[in-house]
């Protein structure tokens, strides 16, 4: 119970013992969760898991450097290590994606750099400046953030849904070593082990003008891998 009281307060989000006491009670009763030792639960069999990236604290202390400066903007800050849990061959890469929107992508992009001068910083990358840099430890991706992006929003920071990172790997030249075969791997692992709100996820994907291609992965992802 310390433990997710912990991950929760890194999340920004601020629940009494009593409120997390109560609200695992249901969860219990309902047969979404199952005791496992005191103190101790875990999702059941036939549950599927809801998706919340990693935080790492490189994520949380740039998202604390840059609010402040600009604190009417969205920014979401994750890292594509967070990938690794749905690709089958995982590319030996991370840098940090920051999401915002389009009329300070500049002007945080400029902040970044200056917060931190010996990173790579690529706004809106073509595939041919991640094909170059991808390697390089100390690589920043600014992105556009497309409105009403399937997000979460804390005090901490902005998270993508697992609904929009499914989109954006087929849209964005930022990810194109994930493109191809892989990304039906992605689409099936997901579906696997994670809660997906399809409604959310093919609206985004109209937003993002990949309905077509989003619907035939839905189709496909009972392929055998094996």
């Amino acid at each position: 119970m310390k433990h997710f009281l912990s991950y929760l307060s890194k999340m920004g989000l601020a629940y009494s013992q009593f409120a997390i006491r109560n609200a695992v009670k249901k969860l219990v009763d309902e047969g979404s969760l199952e005791r496992d030792g005191r103190g101790i639960y875990r999702i059941t069999q036939t549950t599927k898991r809801v998706f919340l990236p990693d935080i790492p604290e490189d994520v949380s202390d740039l998202y604390k450097k840059l609010k402040p400066f600009y604190p009417f903007a969205d920014i979401c800050i994750w890292k594509f290590d967070n990938m690794a849990y749905f690709t089958r061959h995982v590319p030996a890469v991370n840098f940090f994606i920051v999401e915002v929107e389009k009329d300070v992508v500049d002007a945080i992009s400029d902040k970044i750099q200056a917060l931190k001068d010996d990173y790579i910083v690529l706004k809106n990358p073509s595939k041919k400046e991640m094909m170059q840099f991808v390697s390089f430890r100390n690589l920043v991706v600014v992105k556009t953030l497309v409105s009403r992006s399937p997000v979460i929003k804390t005090e901490q920071n902005v998270f993508p849904l697992l609904e929009k990172i499914l989109v954006d790997v087929l849209c964005d030249d930022t990810f194109y070593m994930l493109h191809g075969i892989e990304s039906l791997y992605i689409y099936q692992k997901a579906f696997d082990l994670y809660n997906i709100d399809e409604v959310k996820l093919l609206s985004y994907a109209r937003r993002r003008n990949k309905q077509k291609e989003v619907k035939l992965l839905l189709e496909d992802k009972e392929y055998d891998f094996s």
